[in-house]
């Protein structure tokens, strides 16, 4: 239905195994959640450590993980559709641009 440019969903090639990176680095490079990265670590599939106050995850294991997961990228979809929908934002009412900002919000 929605479809992103194939660039846009492809992974960068997988690191040398000893890089650790913040988590926002980590959702950004393997285009999920950091929910989806607190997941597998939990589940012992990506190996991560505390720095302080930061957590540090092995970007290799992330990378990995996310490319065994099926062919769609949500989170990257999902971006790829709010920045259609803002395009058309200029064309809604105000009550339907007020209904927009609750659907997205969810």
């Amino acid at each position: 239905m929605f479809s992103a440019n194939a660039s846009e969903l492809e992974l960068p090639a997988v690191p040398a195994d000893d890089l650790y990176v913040d988590m926002v680095s980590a959702v950004e490079q393997a285009r999920v959640t950091q929910c989806t990265i607190y997941r597998w670590i939990r589940d012992g599939e990506v190996r991560s450590f505390k720095s302080g106050r930061q957590r540090l995850v092995n970007l290799a294991d992330v990378i990995r993980r996310s490319r065994e997961r099926c062919g769609v990228r949500p989170y990257a979809v999902y971006e790829d559709l709010k920045t259609r929908i803002v395009s058309f934002k200029p064309f809604f009412s105000d009550d339907q641009k007020q209904q927009l900002a609750a659907l997205l919000t969810e």
